[in-house]
């Protein structure tokens, strides 16, 4: 076991003393009466023991102590080699405690690694703990797949081990979460200072297939600044609360936390589970805002906005929950109510006089990745007896340019193939290229309103919303200016050639009840827009 031909050594206790390793020796070694005194008849060690290469065996001793006389004739026993069963539980001990993925710590025994931190802390020391989420990081597994997520994790991770001469402890505690914490006396200045050096370092492009891909980071931070268990486990929750404080007010973002953010997260989760229980109850409905043609006076199409009848606050617009409903991952669930309730509106709506409008609903460029798009909505359609013709997907203008991948291209394709038609929304913001316009089957693109308002008195704008009307025109696609809010705006774009206008001087956006007053008051006018302008 340790070697030694037989007779090698001295067989006596010396031997044994020799060869027990140090640390183990106190333990171990007794002298006879301390033997005679051990309670029970069998004692069970564990030690070490040198091998004669030098190695250290590990060895399990059981055995029986022989009294009498009122003293210890013998001990009798065996020793076996647990050297191999130890190395496996430190193997599986390790890995239980490590991220597969990234090889760095996961979140169990994080909470007894942070009490270790916490106790070697000296005089006008702290553990300052930095919780890190990578931002753009969805996107990039949406729109390049999880094997480049993958990717972009274990880079991350090594960019973060990197900075092992600073930090003493690296965690991934999520799927693109990490928490690093360190013993510090530096001010909070410096410590704003490194988590921005972080920031840099995660943000430097990462090759991958040929592309450069990019994410970012924000970081919350809190302190820990004593070895109370409870502290550390609420400076922990801080970091986190103030990680999503950063996320809030813009990406990229290092925030120290504050007292007064911790009302606000919980605000914050009592929300998210307002929206869980909202989509039970189906809370969530379209109001839907009147497209026009100013040349035919013809009612051409309804934009299905999201809308929250709120059980104590009232009916809120989306700016005050799409947030809160993308944290809690809700959204998706939100857009799909939305979208079946539209389908289902489309034969009321013919039903009050606009036999033949369109109802537009936003995708997102996230949901417009997913491989069971096309299939959802397309079932959605049937299921609600509407033809696909009668309902306009709204694509964010830059999807079809920084934002592309197979999927989206096969999703814009499919869902035509199926007979929705495509517009592309808040055009001339996103940079698209020309060519976009060529190669999707897009049937009609909408002027941002931000290039409409006071575009009469702006001779930029002027240039821009003719070029974009021109550029309809010529490649046949329609166009449409929304959010116009003035009479003298309409007249400017009718001048160009833009005869479809959505916004608050047409109408604002009006619920499935009111809609059958606002359509008979616009049949019955025939003609008072043009007359008006």
């Amino acid at each position: 076991m340790l070697g030694y031909k037989p007779n090698a050594l001295p067989q006596n206790l010396g031997t044994f003393a020799k060869l027990l390793h140090p640390e183990d020796a106190v333990r171990v070694l007794k002298t006879p009466k301390e033997l005679f005194l051990l309670p029970g008849e069998v004692v069970e060690e564990e030690f070490r023991m040198q091998h004669k290469d030098g190695h250290w065996v590990t060895i399990l001793s059981r055995a029986a102590i022989l009294r009498r006389a009122g003293k210890v004739e013998r001990v009798v026993g065996t020793h076996v080699d647990i050297s191999e069963l130890k190395r496996q539980q430190s193997e599986l001990e390790r890995a239980a405690h490590t991220d597969d993925l990234t090889g760095l710590r996961n979140r169990r025994g994080l909470s007894k690694a942070l009490l270790n931190q916490a106790k070697s802390m000296g005089r006008g020391e702290r553990v300052a703990l930095f919780h890190l989420d990578l931002d753009r990081f969805k996107s990039i597994n949406d729109t390049n797949g999880h094997e480049a997520g993958d990717h972009v994790l274990r880079t991350s991770a090594d960019r973060l081990n990197a900075s092992l001469t600073f930090f003493d402890i690296i965690a991934r505690v999520g799927g693109d979460e990490f928490l690093l914490a360190k013993t510090t006396s530096a001010s909070d200045a410096d410590v704003l200072d490194t988590a921005s050096q972080i920031v840099e370092q995660i943000s430097r492009p990462i090759p991958y297939a040929g592309k450069q891909l990019r994410v970012g980071a924000s970081i919350g931070i809190a302190f820990v600044r004593s070895v109370d268990t409870d502290e550390i486990e609420q400076a922990t929750a801080n970091a986190d609360i103030a990680l999503y404080t950063s996320k809030s007010v813009g990406r990229g973002r290092c925030i120290l936390f504050e007292p007064g953010m911790r009302a606000a997260a919980v605000r914050t989760v009592e929300l998210s589970s307002e929206i869980r229980e909202g989509l039970e109850l189906k809370e969530f409905k379209p109001f839907f805002q009147p497209q026009i043609d100013i040349h035919t006076n013809e009612i051409i199409g309804f934009e299905a906005l999201a809308r929250w009848y709120h059980p104590t606050r009232g009916v809120l617009s989306a700016a005050d929950f799409v947030s809160f409903a993308e944290d809690a991952f809700l959204l998706e669930a939100i857009d799909d109510q939305i979208f079946e309730q539209a389908c289902e509106a489309v034969p009321e709506i013919s039903a009050m006089g606009a036999a033949t409008a369109t109802i537009s609903v936003n995708v997102s460029t996230a949901r417009l990745s997913s491989t069971k798009l096309v299939e959802k909505l397309v079932e959605t359609a049937r299921r609600t007896q509407v033809g696909p013709g009668r309902i306009c997907i709204e694509i964010l203008e830059s999807t079809l340019l920084s934002e592309r991948t197979t999927n989206i291209t096969r999703n814009i394709a499919d869902l035509a193939a199926a007979g929705f038609r495509l517009e592309l929304d808040d055009f001339g913001t996103g940079h698209t290229a020309i060519a976009s316009l060529r190669n999707f089957p897009v049937s009609r693109i909408k002027i941002d309103r931000s290039l409409i308002s006071g575009v009469q008195r702006d001779p930029k704008l002027q240039a821009i919303a003719s070029a974009i009307v021109d550029l309809g025109s010529k490649l046949d696609i329609e166009v449409l200016a929304e959010g116009v809010e003035t009479w003298a705006e309409i007249g400017f774009l009718e001048a160009l050639g833009c005869s479809q206008f959505q916004g608050f001087l047409i109408a604002p956006p009006l619920s499935l009840e009111e809609l059958p007053t606002w359509i008979e008051s616009w049949n019955g006018n025939p003609g008072f827009l043009a007359r008006a302008v």
